[in-house]
């Protein structure tokens, strides 16, 4: 093997065998290379789950979506596909950061099934509970236009002044 003589370091001279340092040099760049390749990795299999959760939250959004457009038609327009992906988005980082355990274990919490099976329930009571005030106040409308006078209502009705005791 051949030596060179490299510049003398802390005074004495430094041999190296030729060949060696590009050796180093050459597993210092795979190091380098295969470091930025798994962290690349990890990247990429960090965007691909968030992708995967973001794609479960969406489905899950979709039926919120259609349970409440069914309900309220106005709210239709509301709920149109950028909204949900961003809810979707937000439902899947918070999943992360709060550990939820994914849409599945949220979708099948008992407290879920619960809000699902109570909704329409509210929103018929809601809806009959107005509907019977609004009822209400046309009949007490209606009574009001019927009151007695006590006086002749043909005589009222043909502007002449009403006749007492007649």
């Amino acid at each position: 093997m051949q030596t060179i003589e490299k510049q003398p370091q802390d005074g004495q001279p430094a041999l190296e065998f030729a060949g060696l340092s590009s050796i180093a040099d050459e597993e210092a760049a795979e190091t380098v290379q295969l470091e930025a390749e798994a962290q690349a990795g990890q990247q990429a299999e960090a965007e691909a789950r968030a992708e995967d959760a973001t794609a479960g939250w969406l489905q899950a959004v979709d039926v919120a979506g259609e349970i409440i457009s069914a309900t309220w038609q106005s709210a239709r327009p509301v709920w149109n596909p950028p909204a949900k992906e961003r809810l979707a988005s937000a439902l899947a980082h918070c999943d992360e950061v709060y550990g939820w355990g994914g849409v599945g274990a949220i979708m099948s919490h008992p407290l879920l099934g619960l809000a699902f099976a109570a909704f329409p329930l509210v929103v018929g009571t809601a809806k009959a509970v107005a509907e019977e005030r609004r009822q209400a106040a046309v009949d007490v409308e209606a009574r009001e236009v019927v009151k007695p006078n006590g006086g002749d209502p043909m005589a009222a009705a043909a502007g002449a002044p009403a006749e007492q005791g007649a």
